[in-house]
């Protein structure tokens, strides 16, 4: 439950829902994912089945601190999104929510491009490889948390079918 009482000097809240979700992709190379999620990041409708539009608001593409607008059909905004950090050597970003008509309070996101096989190294020009989408957020108004991971899974298994077609196993 969210207090409204003020934090005492040196604590961090503590995000009451804690998620993840990954995925396995056949053909698309580690390096081709990273690419799209970290290059690609104010474009992000071409890979996310559920946005219809997405455009950079602020900041410079692939870099902390680049802004995203995410939107509906009819350019209906959702959200807009902050890069917060980027470790492309971990091939791994975050981005936070900031000001949304979709009742976020507070939601970090975290996405990681990982080897094909747990624990294992990974040849990057080899194919196939996992998507890590993980987040912290606080409950949503009138959404269980269980409905909220089912739309994690939902949008990442798009994401992932979107990425099959473009890189293809034998590309």
């Amino acid at each position: 439950m969210r207090s409204s009482s003020p934090m005492a000097a040196g604590q961090e809240e503590v995000p009451e829902w804690i998620g993840k979700a990954t995925a396995k992709l056949q053909g698309p190379k580690p390096h081709q994912v990273w690419s799209v999620l970290v290059e690609d990041f104010c474009n992000i409708h071409r890979w996310l089945p559920a946005v219809d539009d997405c455009w950079q608001v602020a900041g410079v593409k692939g870099e902390v601190g680049a802004v995203r607008c995410v939107a509906t059909g009819g350019g209906k905004k959702l959200c807009n999104e902050t890069l917060i950090s980027v470790d492309h050597g971990a091939r791994c970003l975050s981005y936070r929510a900031l000001e949304n008509n979709v009742g976020i309070h507070r939601y970090v996101s975290t996405m990681k491009v990982l080897p094909a096989a747990e624990g294992g190294g990974g040849d990057d020009e080899a194919p196939g490889c996992r998507i890590e989408w993980s987040y912290e957020a606080d409950p949503l108004d009138g959404m269980s948390r269980e409905r909220f991971d089912g739309l994690i899974r939902n949008h990442l298994d798009g994401m992932v079918e979107n990425l099959e077609k473009t890189f293809p196993l034998n590309s």
